[in-house]
Parts: structure tokens; sequence; C-alpha cells
């Protein structure tokens, strides 16, 4: 590779416009290509980008052939993950994946495997741990300036409204148990929070979770959307 590392991005969903945002203005990565299924949105990501147009893929095999890709960024449902993973390695490109890393430990090692008899790297990716007032409250944890930490509280309270305009069609796969592997709060959005709970007190010795099911109606003749909330979930550091 060069200095400058050629990403792919697979899956031009919403939040392809972050991570495409943060690759256009790193004088370190090159957006080299993209993939959808969706024609006009993989097309529509190209135009906005300034991806060239013999670049744009609606098949990733095809993508995978370029020789110029150094890494895959795969931005799927989390279904996908293990198999994608395997695919982008098997073609010698190094892979990130988004949280959570796939629906099961067999899956995650499976990932792990591939991708280290193929020689490339594998990145889960947590933005979390990189902003700025966590990893300044680590940095202080580590330098022993506030001692050490004996309990954290995370209070989360969630919804679909904010001050990002995500389309509800962006969000229905993570309420389907068999493409997101469980909820849309503690199983994903959960991660992040668990995450830093981890990067603060380090290794997890024990856990103990309370969860409950929510069901949300859109439509009274449809049947609700079933939210992993309300839950408690306690863990014990060494």
């Amino acid at each position: 590779m060069t200095d400058q590392v050629n990403f792919a991005i697979v899956g031009c969903g919403r939040i392809s416009d972050l991570h495409a945002k943060a690759y256009l203005k790193n004088p370190n990565a090159n957006l080299a290509a993209i993939c959808d299924l969706d024609e006009q949105k993989a097309d529509e990501k190209g135009h906005d980008w300034g991806v060239p147009a013999d670049v744009v893929f609606q098949n990733v095999n095809a993508m995978l052939k370029e020789e110029s890709i150094d890494a895959v960024d795969l931005l799927l449902p989390h279904h996908l993950h293990a198999k994608m993973t395997e695919q982008a390695a098997k073609a010698g490109k190094h892979v990130s994946v988004q949280k959570p890393m796939a629906l099961n430990l067999t899956e995650c090692q499976h990932m792990i495997d591939v991708c280290t008899d193929a020689g490339v790297k594998l990145r889960v990716f947590e933005n979390f741990r990189f902003y700025p007032p966590y990893m300044k409250a680590k940095e202080l944890l580590d330098e022993g300036v506030i001692g050490r930490p004996s309990f954290i509280h995370i209070k989360l309270c969630s919804s679909m409204n904010g001050g990002w305009n995500v389309p509800l069609d962006a969000w229905e796969w993570r309420f389907d148990d068999e493409r997101c592997g469980g909820g849309p709060l503690v199983w994903d959005d959960g991660y992040h929070k668990f995450s830093i709970a981890n990067y603060f007190l380090g290794e997890v010795e024990k856990v103990k979770a309370w969860i409950d099911c929510t069901g949300v109606f859109a439509d009274e003749q449809e049947p609700p959307t079933v939210l992993d909330a309300p839950a408690a979930i306690m863990w014990k550091s060494p």
C-alpha cells in the first residue's frame, strides 16, 4: 500500500454519508469505489461524493476485483457482516466492519480466522472511543489523576427523532432479529455504551441483565414493532 489508503464503501445507506465525509476530508484516505444493490442510490451517492461512474458498483464481487482497492468499509446490516468480511478478506482487502461485529461469537471467530488466514487487518468500527471528552477521561484515568473508577452509571433514553434526519426505512431492519441479531436499543445502540464502560473499567468479569419487550404500534392493523426495552444491565470488572 502507498501512504494513501484506497477505501471502498459497501452499503450506501444513511450512515455512509458520515463515513464518506471523513474519507473525503482525510489526506491519507481516498474513496476509490462504492457499492450498493440499489443502482439509483449508488449513482446518487457517487455523484454526491465525486466517485467516478466506472467505480460505482451494484455487484460486490465485481468491485472486489479492483486491484486498486486496499480496504473495504462494510456499512451493512449485522447479518451480512460475516459473509461480506469473508469475501473481502479472500479478495485480499483489509476490512472495517460496523458494530456489533456479528450475530454471535461463532461468526465473530470466523471473521477473525478468515482475515488472519488471508493476512489482512480486521477492524470493528467504534467511534465513541474517539470522542475527545472520553479520550481525555481515559487519559486522566491512565495517569492516575482521578483514581481507579469503581462504578459507571449509564442511563439511556433514546428516540428515532433528533437533529439528524434518518428515514424510517433505514431503521426497519434493526427490529428484525434475523438481520439485527437483537434489538435496536441494547444490542445495536447499546454497544456504544458498553464499549465505553469497557474502555474505562477494563475487561468484564460478570454480567447480569434483565430485558423486557415493549410493543410500539405504528398502525393498529399491523403487528407492533418490538423494542428491547426497558432493560437493566449490570456488569462487574476485576
